[in-house]
């Protein structure tokens, strides 16, 4: 009788497993990245995302990456898009969350055309305007600011010798949204510091030029990615090649979301 009882017992508990599992949850949010797996900025986002939800059964996340540092925006007929499209429509998530610029544009222009009644919730959104949400019916997000002059005010209270300013950057949709915020800001030092701009230039190059820099030389490296064959910051590259040269100093601006 024992032996017959832990059976059923365990046949109960099994069975009970199992409508658990098969029983589909009632939310399903989708976190669209902008930018690539692997990235740390990316990863810490779907991580902390997890994190919050991972003990709520109830709610389903499906993250998908846009890759637009290595490939730039998909267009609106490219495999991408339509994978997107084809994916996420029929039936529609309950939520959307766009992490950073490029995802929160493409949710824009192609999934509400779609699926207008979805609410957006974005993070990492620079220099927001309302163009970004033309048409998004719902939505809600965090946005970010940098202050490129701020962080060089206070790099020229810490070296007031340094007469010179260099600004690395790229020409991603952040980098772009990014030199023209600097240029715009930093146009009132302009009469303190000689300005350049370093835009999209090579690992390699900007080893080498970084090299040749005077003591009295700032280094604000403001959004940098490079090419497929480099898919994360290049901050701690460009640190391990200063860390012996000390009359360069490397200001470092994070866009902490």
């Amino acid at each position: 009788m024992a032996w017959l009882c832990l059976g059923g017992g365990l046949r109960g508990n099994e069975a009970t497993d199992s409508e658990a599992q098969s029983t589909p949850p009632n939310y399903r949010i989708l976190l669209l990245h902008s930018y690539h797996q692997g990235l740390s900025w990316t990863d810490r986002i779907t991580e902390a995302i997890q994190d919050k939800l991972k003990s709520n059964l109830q709610v389903e996340l499906q993250v998908e990456y846009l890759d637009t540092k290595r490939f730039g925006p998909p267009a609106p007929d490219s495999p991408v898009t339509n994978l997107m499209l084809s994916k996420h429509t029929n039936p529609p998530p309950d939520i959307i969350i766009a992490a950073d610029n490029d995802a929160l544009l493409f949710v824009r222009d192609q999934l509400t055309q779609q699926i207008p009644d979805v609410p957006v919730v974005f993070c990492g959104i620079n220099h927001f305007s309302e163009a970004l949400t033309e048409g998004i019916r719902l939505f809600s997000g965090v946005l970010e600011k940098t202050s490129p002059l701020k962080t060089i005010q206070l790099a020229g209270l810490q070296n007031p010798e340094a007469d010179k300013l260099v600004v690395i950057c790229d020409s991603t949709t952040t980098g772009k949204a990014e030199i023209a915020h600097a240029m715009e800001e930093l146009s009132a030092i302009r009469a303190q510091f000689s300005i350049e701009w370093w835009t999209d230039r090579s690992m390699v190059q900007i080893q080498k030029d970084l090299n040749s820099l005077s003591e009295d030389t700032l280094v604000l490296l403001h959004s940098y990615h490079q090419g497929l064959s480099w898919t994360d910051r290049i901050t701690e590259a460009i640190q391990d090649k200063l860390k012996s040269n000390l009359q360069v100093e490397l200001q470092v601006e994070y866009l902490d979301t």
